[in-house]
């Protein structure tokens, strides 16, 4: 776990999760334009609810803290301060999470899946 020893709030710390936080957006940039030049074929949004791909899941039309980056990139951010873990649902099908995990029997709940402060937890969808 890492920890600020001058406080969560000091200028340090900000600026190297901010840094940190690069690594994701260069990963993801690509993929991210490809769906833009879709838009115009289809009008499927960038960003879609989990539903998205679970359309007959009724689970998934409940979670409202996750969501897609085309159909197979599934983001769980954390989204209460200081905590390291969080609950993910996975819609059917298999996923491999950034960390190399693999989940072959969705659909499933991760429960207090564990997320460093310094991480966004995303899976892919295997298709």
């Amino acid at each position: 776990m890492k920890r600020c020893m001058m406080g969560s709030a000091c200028r340090h710390c900000i600026l190297f999760s901010g840094y940190h936080f690069l690594k994701y957006i260069v990963t993801i940039r690509s993929r991210v334009l490809e769906l833009a030049g879709e838009v115009l074929d289809t009008g499927d949004p960038i960003i879609r609810p989990l539903w998205w791909i679970a359309n007959d899941d009724e689970a998934a039309y409940k979670i409202d803290s996750q969501f897609l980056i085309g159909d197979d990139l599934m983001v769980a951010p954390v989204l209460e301060p200081g905590k390291q873990e969080r609950d993910i649902y996975l819609p059917a099908g298999r996923w491999r999470s950034y960390k190399g995990e693999h989940f072959d029997k969705g659909p499933m709940y991760l429960t207090d899946y564990p997320v460093d402060l310094d991480e966004i937890a995303f899976f892919t969808w295997v298709h």
